[in-house]
């Protein structure tokens, strides 16, 4: 495995760029001054950029503020130097895992900070688009400071581009029943912060050009998750016009049999997790974990190093009756979300990353068992019959990529186009590496051609700049007008239809571009049957 993921890592910049180098001072430019409504902030003017790195959102999270609603920063009266990044949200790190921050990255709970590209041009008026984007990372790892969302590319095309940290872990989504607490949630802390970045946007985004009535909400994997939980969350509401979801959507959440999104199941690890460091689920333990090192407490939560197994510590947003006040796919059923038009898809390969290890069939099941639960893993097989140890491989990454990403996404486009249109996508492409590693089309590869990226990333063929430049222009209209045909021409003329259930055509990028039926549509809508029920009737 270590072989492989050095081969990863050195062929391809989009998993090498997932590896960070904080506190990098920005390139030498010109200095530029902005008020915000807590205080002023230096940034840099860079290829007629203002680029502006660690402003302050929230509070420390430390002490009392662990395992509550992120609060207000104290102003400032001098002027804030946001030239670095600030360290990230604690999180366990690794050289050895692709997606995790290095060994010895500055980790910390005063962590509640976001990143602003925007044109220097800008108007003070503020009336370009903004496109805020949230980091993946399983709920357990990642920054916004991973050079890889860095958003210069995007933001050259006349958007301002936020990116944003939120606390992660135990630290951002444990549950326990003893915490009462102002807003009445028992956890979701990590939501709660992204919901306080989109506040801070809405209150100071004008004065870096930007319009508060034009905001677009992105996300890849976990964050396309969060993007999810905000689009059902009242809290939220009028916070975004638009939405943009890669690889995930909150119905994933309820995927696996350990009961991610149920508060029963919820508290139930937050108990679990309690009794491990011998301390009582009431709140003499819950002031004692606020004592906790951070570090202890971000090396529990996360999922199993080899990926066959959930931890049963891994933790995620919770249907808390306040910030997720109900079951998501009830609340999309209903209406009961924000009507947001909406940009989704998934990778035709999303689970080979996280494949590896599999090398038999018992492990393929095992594997499918633990994240999906027994009951679907025996349905899936008595299903497709597998025959062989590398059908039964294959079937495991099938419905691994299905469970956690692409039939969420199919569902999630069901229901959504009920209240507002909907463009989903299938991304296919299969540059280098996921060819001589077997990879496909794996998980996260779109993102350099979104990010405009592809160089940085040793993607270097006419094909792929082209392919990037579909992508992102089309992301960049949506971005603007809420529909990715208007606005910016890319390279391929090719109309991308309105998401209709009953004709479920999508626009599948590739080495060229097609619109069609995705080829696993009715795996698809086995997947969603098993995991998520009958789709509900239109109310």
């Amino acid at each position: 495995m270590k072989t492989l993921l050095a081969a990863i890592l050195t062929s391809f910049a989009l998993i090498a760029a997932l590896s960070i180098t904080l506190d990098a001072r920005a390139t030498a430019g010109s200095e530029i001054k902005v008020e915000t409504s807590h205080g002023p902030v230096i940034g840099t003017v860079i290829d007629d950029l203002a680029i502006f790195k660690g402003i302050p959102y929230g509070a420390a999270n430390s002490g009392q503020g662990r395992f509550a609603p992120p609060k207000d920063p104290e102003p400032w009266t001098e002027p804030l130097q946001a030239l670095d990044f600030d360290p990230s949200c604690w999180q366990a790190t690794s050289d050895a895992n692709p997606f995790s921050l290095p060994t010895g990255s500055k980790l910390s709970e005063d962590c509640l900070s976001l990143n602003v590209w925007a044109p220097k041009s800008a108007s003070k008026d503020g009336d370009l688009p903004v496109y805020v984007f949230i980091h993946g990372g399983g709920f357990g790892l990642g920054s916004s400071a991973q050079s890889f969302y860095d958003g210069a590319a995007l933001a050259k095309e006349g958007l301002v581009v936020v990116t944003i940290n939120y606390r992660l872990g135990a630290l951002g989504f444990l549950a326990v029943k003893h915490n009462p607490n102002s807003i009445g949630s028992i956890g979701n802390w990590g939501i709660l912060d992204q919901i306080k970045a989109l506040e801070w946007v809405r209150d100071n985004v004008k004065a870096f050009g930007g319009d508060p009535q034009k905001v677009t909400i992105g996300g890849e994997s976990a964050g396309s998750m969060s993007v999810g939980a905000l689009i059902v969350s009242p809290l939220a509401k009028n916070l975004f016009k638009g939405a943009i979801m890669e690889s995930g959507s909150v119905l994933s959440l309820q995927s696996f049999p350990v009961g991610y999104g149920q508060i029963d199941s919820s508290t139930g690890q937050g108990s679990l997790l309690l009794a491990a460091l011998r301390l009582k689920d009431d709140p003499e333990g819950l002031a004692a974990l606020r004592e906790f090192d951070p570090a202890t407490l971000s090396v529990l939560t996360f999922f199993n190093p080899d990926w066959t197994a959930l931890s049963p510590f891994s933790l995620a947003p919770v249907q808390d009756g306040k910030v997720i006040p109900e079951d998501p796919q009830a609340a999309m059923a209903s209406g009961a979300l924000s009507p947001v038009k909406l940009l989704i898809g998934f990778n035709a390969d999303e689970a080979t990353l996280f494949t590896l290890n599999l090398k038999d069939a018992a492990t393929a099941r095992t594997m499918i068992a633990s994240y999906l639960g027994p009951s679907v893993q025996e349905r899936l097989w008595a299903l497709y019959k597998p025959a062989s140890d590398k059908e039964e491989i294959s079937l495991a990454r099938q419905a691994l990529a299905m469970g956690l990403f692409s039939a969420g996404a199919k569902r999630a486009a069901d229901l959504h186009s009920r209240h507002a249109d909907v463009y989903m996508y299938r991304f296919s492409y299969v540059a280098k590496v996921g060819r001589d590693n077997s990879l496909g089309a794996f998980h996260a590869s779109e993102l350099p051609f979104v990010f405009g990226h592809v160089k940085e990333s040793g993607l270097t063929s006419e094909a792929e700049r082209r392919l990037s430049d579909d992508m992102r222009l089309r992301w960049v209209s949506f971005i603007k007008t809420g529909d990715p045909n208007q606005g910016s021409k890319p390279p391929t003329a090719l109309s991308w239809p309105v998401y209709d259930p009953a004709k479920p055509l999508v626009l599948r990028f590739d080495s060229t571009l097609s619109v069609g039926l995705p080829p696993e549509l009715e795996d698809l809508d086995v997947a969603a049957q098993l995991l998520y029920g009958d789709l509900p009737p239109t109310q």
